[in-house]
């Protein structure tokens, strides 16, 4: 996988890149991870085995469980894997980490959905807690944009929380809008909605 930039800052405070990620590349893997643990069942202090069993793991051995759970699912959904590091500091560190999935033509999640194109869907887009609010989910939201069409791809899609205002902001700033009308649901049940899902159209 090629680890060529693909959008560089002008702005020089922040000297962050966004290239994609090497997956035969451990060190990319372990990076990704250092910002963000994927959800998955192994955790530092143990996961309960057969017959209730507590099974211990050291820092080490449960980290690197982490990291192979990650790049497992990333090979898996034959995921493109784009991280932004920052290339101002000492060591090049991994700030920020976005996911895109190719989807075949369809329709989306609910039967009631309309049919839509080939799209690449949008997953675990994220930023390290410290460096939030720095602009650089719209650094890798650039990137993903000028990823999807290189693959020669048309629509971005994503999910995201109804509760999550701030990833909201963010993406309808940038041009998503829903693409999946939301269930009507009696007003009790509101709270069991599903996820916003959003697209945007690349020309």
């Amino acid at each position: 996988m090629s680890t060529s930039v693909l959008f560089a800052p002008l702005c020089l405070s922040l000297a962050i890149s966004v290239r994609k990620a090497d997956l035969r590349n451990r060190a990319d893997a372990a990076a990704i991870c250092d910002i963000r643990a994927p959800t998955q069942f192994v955790v530092e202090d143990g996961t309960t085995g057969f017959m209730g069993q507590k099974v211990k793991f050291d820092p080490e051995t449960a980290h690197a469980r982490r990291v192979e759970a990650r790049l497992g699912t990333a090979i898996r959904d034959n995921a493109t894997v784009l991280i932004a590091t920052d290339d101002s500091a000492a060591a090049v560190a991994v700030v920020g980490t976005a996911d895109l999935i190719p989807i075949a033509a369809g329709r989306g999640r609910r039967s009631t959905a309309r049919d839509l194109p080939r799209r690449l869907l949008l997953r675990n887009l994220w930023v390290a807690e410290s460096r939030r609010r720095q602009g650089i989910a719209r650094q890798l939201m650039t990137a993903v944009e000028t990823e999807t069409v290189k693959q020669g791809v048309s629509l971005i899609s994503l999910e995201v929380d109804r509760t999550n205002v701030p990833a909201i902001t963010l993406y309808r700033d940038l041009g998503f809008e829903e693409i999946e009308e939301s269930p009507n649901l009696p007003k009790w049940m509101q709270g069991m909605l599903p996820p916003l899902v959003l697209g945007k159209w690349l020309e």
